[in-house]
């Protein structure tokens, strides 16, 4: 959209201003929005090279940011790092190591949060091991229904400590993934009961 380019060129016009500051973490947040910026708009990425530059800048975000003591900034950064390794996987599902790379950062953002605010952390791990149970049910993999069990877990829990009042998109999104893994549980069964 044009909203997000022109969030990218401010961004990157950011970066280029910082760098000559040498202002660490302000260039770290600089790069960290526009990978995130970037992970917006991969659903029309068409390129490896595409998410090979969102990853540049995340990576920039993370060397930054990894001493930081501001735990939201820290998770996020590996959050955004997560995102960028799991979609690229889903644009070539040959590069398995993408995913596993994803599953390191996203359990890096949840230890950060586990400090700071467990409820968050376990809705982002839940997410996290949804969208993982979706891609092995597509491909029909032999460990899907303990991923399907082990995310139902966390979403679980992640609902029973978010509050509706305090997390309201929170709340509705641990639904809404419980609901997926319900359908993934249901959609499982035929192949399970051959299997089994």
């Amino acid at each position: 959209s044009e909203d997000l380019d022109m969030a990218i060129d401010s961004f990157a016009t950011a970066i280029e201003a910082i760098q000559s500051l040498d202002k660490g973490i302000l260039l770290g947040l600089a790069n960290l929005g526009l990978a995130e910026a970037m992970v917006e708009v991969d659903v029309q990425v068409s390129e490896d090279e595409d998410f090979d530059t969102a990853y540049y800048h995340c990576d920039q975000a993370l060397t930054v940011l990894k001493d930081t003591e501001d735990v939201e900034l820290f998770a996020s950064s590996q959050l955004a790092a997560g995102k960028i390794m799991f979609n690229r996987y889903r644009f070539d599902v040959d590069k398995v190591e993408d995913l596993d790379k994803a599953i390191l950062y996203f359990e890096k953002a949840k230890k950060a949060f586990d400090e700071d605010s467990p409820e968050a952390a376990n809705q982002v791990l839940g997410l996290c091991l949804v969208h993982l149970a979706e891609v092995m049910c597509e491909r029909r993999e032999s460990d899907f229904h303990h991923q399907v069990e082990s995310a139902l877990s966390n979403v679980v829990n992640a609902h029973r400590m978010l509050h509706r009042d305090s997390w309201p998109k929170e709340w509705a999104e641990a639904h809404i993934s419980m609901a997926t893994c319900y359908l993934l549980r249901h959609k499982g069964k035929p192949w399970r009961n051959v299997e089994d």
